[in-house]
C-alpha cells in the first residue's frame, strides 16, 4: 500500500470518528425525537435545491471551459457537461480537498481537449471558488445580525489575499513547470507546449474573464448554504438568514481545509460549534440539522453521479475508470 492510499483512508477514518462522536454526544434517542418534529414538505426543498445547484455549477463549468476550449471538436453540450460535473462531484466527495475534480480533465481529454488545458479548467474553477467564498464571507458578515459577525470579515479578506497570491503564482511559468514534475501528470503533459498553458492561464485569470463565472459561483455557494436555512425552517426555527449563510460558508472552508473527503465529520462538528454560538441554538437541534443536510446532499449527489456514469458513452466510462 502506498503512503498516499494510507493517508486517504486515515482521513476517512477521522471523518467517520468525528461524525460518530457527534451522534453519540447528542444521543440517538434525542436525535430521533428532534427528527420526528421535521416538517417533511419543507425539508424536501433542501434536496430539491441540491439538484438545482448541480445545474448552476454545470453552467459555471461551461463558462470557464468555453474560454479555454481550443479543441477541433465543438464544445460539449450541457448534458455532457452535466454528466462530467456530476461524476467528478462524486469523486470530489471521496477525495481530500476536492481533488476528485481532476476527473473533469479525463472527460475533457475524451472530448478532444488536451489534458493540460483540462487541468487549467479545474485550476481556474478552484480560484473562482475561493474568490467567491472570500467575497461572500465579507458581504454576509456585513449583513449579519450576529454580534461577532464582523470578526469573520478578516477570514474573507485573508482568502482574497491568498487568492491574489495564487493568481500571480498560477500566471507564472513556475506553476506549469511544477505541474510537469508531478509523477501522475508528467507523462500526460510530456511533449506539450507549456507556453500555451501559461498563456491560457494569463488570459483567463483576469477580472473580465472571471466576472461571469464568479457571479454564477457566488449564486451556487449561496444556494448551497441556503439549504441549511431551509432545514432550520423545517425544524420549526427562524434563524437570521444572513448569519445562517455566513456560518455555513465558513464551515465549507473548514471542510475543505480539513482534508477529509467530502468534509465528512469536520463539517458537522464545526457547523455544530459555530451555529450554536452564532445563533444561540441547542446543540442537538444543530446536529439534527447537520445530519439532515448531509442526507439531502448524499441522496441527490451520489445517485446522480452514479446514474450519469451509467448513462455516459462506453468510451467515457472506460476513461473514467482508467
Amino acid at each position: 500500500m502506498s503512503m498516499k492510499f494510507d493517508m486517504k483512508w486515515l482521513f476517512i477514518v477521522i471523518g467517520l470518528a468525528l461524525f460518530a462522536g457527534l451522534i453519540i454526544q447528542a444521543g440517538p434517542a434525542n436525535l430521533a425525537t428532534s427528527l420526528s418534529k421535521v416538517n417533511i414538505p419543507l425539508f424536501l426543498l433542501s434536496p430539491g435545491l441540491t439538484m438545482v445547484i448541480l445545474f448552476v455549477m454545470t453552467l459555471r463549468f461551461r463558462f470557464v471551459l468555453k474560454s479555454v476550449w481550443n479543441a477541433k471538436k465543438p464544445l460539449p453540450g450541457l448534458w455532457s457537461l452535466f454528466r462530467a460535473f456530476s461524476i467528478s462531484n462524486v469523486f470530489s466527495m471521496m477525495s481530500p480537498a476536492k481533488t476528485g475534480e481532476l476527473m473533469k480533465s479525463y472527460f475533457l481529454k475524451k472530448e478532444g481537449l488536451d489534458y493540460g488545458r483540462g487541468i487549467i479548467v479545474v485550476v481556474i474553477e478552484r480560484v473562482i471558488d475561493f474568490a467567491a467564498t472570500g467575497l461572500l464571507l465579507i458581504a454576509f458578515a456585513m449583513l449579519s445580525a450576529s454580534a461577532f459577525a464582523y470578526d469573520y470579515i478578516i477570514y474573507g479578506v485573508a482568502m482574497l489575499a491568498l487568492i491574489g497570491i495564487g493568481v500571480v503564482f498560477f500566471r507564472s511559468g513556475l506553476f506549469i513547470r511544477l505541474l510537469g514534475k508531478v509523477p501522475l501528470l508528467s507523462r500526460s503533459l510530456k511533449g506539450t507546449d507549456s507556453g500555451d498553458y501559461r498563456a491560457a492561464l494569463q488570459e483567463n485569470l483576469t477580472p473580465r474573464r472571471m466576472a461571469l463565472p464568479l457571479v454564477v459561483t457566488a449564486l451556487g455557494i449561496v444556494m448551497i448554504a441556503a439549504r441549511m436555512y431551509v432545514i432550520f425552517l423545517a425544524l420549526g426555527l427562524q434563524p437570521d438568514f444572513s448569519t445562517t449563510i455566513l456560518v455555513y460558508i465558513l464551515v465549507i472552508v473548514v471542510g475543505i481545509l480539513s482534508m477529509i473527503p467530502g468534509g465528512f465529520g469536520s463539517i458537522e462538528v464545526s457547523g455544530t460549534i459555530i451555529y450554536s454560538a452564532a445563533l444561540g441554538l441547542d446543540a442537538i437541534t444543530v446536529i439534527t440539522a447537520m445530519v439532515l443536510l448531509r442526507f439531502s446532499t448524499f441522496v441527490i449527489d451520489v445517485p446522480t453521479g452514479v446514474l450519469c456514469s451509467y448513462l455516459s458513452p462506453k468510451g467515457a466510462r472506460d476513461s473514467d475508470t482508467r
